[in-house]
């Protein structure tokens, strides 16, 4: 069974995305509005998959606030409210599994329209 080729788009080096309901999702779950990838800023998760927290309608639950790493699950960094730790602004130094990161591990993500 093939899942397919999951496309994240990348703008400016960082992931895009959009606070938006997702209209549909791409291979592991991955929500999607349009072209770009859905996320909750600060929203606790009600759900798992993969060991990533989704929100009530389906959105990826990050945190853009710097809170403290408490553990990496397959390399990328989750608080310990169970969102997954990006950032807007520091400088991309280094990619885990071909997605931008960040020198203290977080997702380099454009800020959410």
């Amino acid at each position: 069974m093939n899942a397919g080729t999951l496309s994240i788009p990348i703008g400016s080096g960082r992931i895009q995305c959009t606070t938006a309901v997702p209209s549909g999702y791409a291979p592991n779950a991955v929500p999607f509005a349009g072209a770009l990838v859905c996320v909750a800023p600060g929203i606790a998760p009600r759900s798992f998959m993969s060991g990533v927290g989704y929100g009530p309608n389906g959105r990826i639950c990050i945190d853009l606030t710097g809170a403290a790493i408490a553990v990496f699950l397959a390399g990328f960094a989750i608080t310990s409210g169970g969102l997954l730790a990006c950032d807007t602004a520091a400088p991309i130094t280094h990619y885990l599994h071909g997605l931008p990161m960040t020198a203290q591990g977080r997702l380099a993500i454009s800020p959410p329209t």
